[in-house]
């Protein structure tokens, strides 16, 4: 990440919504956006993933809309008034 990104990315969320935030703040800046892979490796025997599907994707959603209403408020009321 740039120190241009850094130091003005305000974070706000508190759990993984971020990944959110980060997308939408750079694309607000109009800086590249890259994959990079990851090496995959067998979760351990006996731990449980801390990821939960409904909740955080409504979180997830959530964040979106607040974000579409602070970005772009014509377009936010508009979608809600039709």
């Amino acid at each position: 990440m740039s120190r241009r990104f850094v130091k003005s990315f305000p974070a706000l969320s508190q759990g993984f919504e971020i990944a959110t935030e980060i997308t939408v703040h750079a694309l607000g800046l109009a800086l590249r956006i890259a994959e990079i892979s990851a090496p995959y490796k067998q979760r351990p025997e006996g731990s449980v993933s801390k990821l939960r599907t409904i909740r955080d994707g409504i979180r997830i959603f959530a964040v979106i809309l607040l974000l579409l209403q602070a970005e772009r408020p014509f377009r936010f009321f508009s979608a809600i008034s039709a």
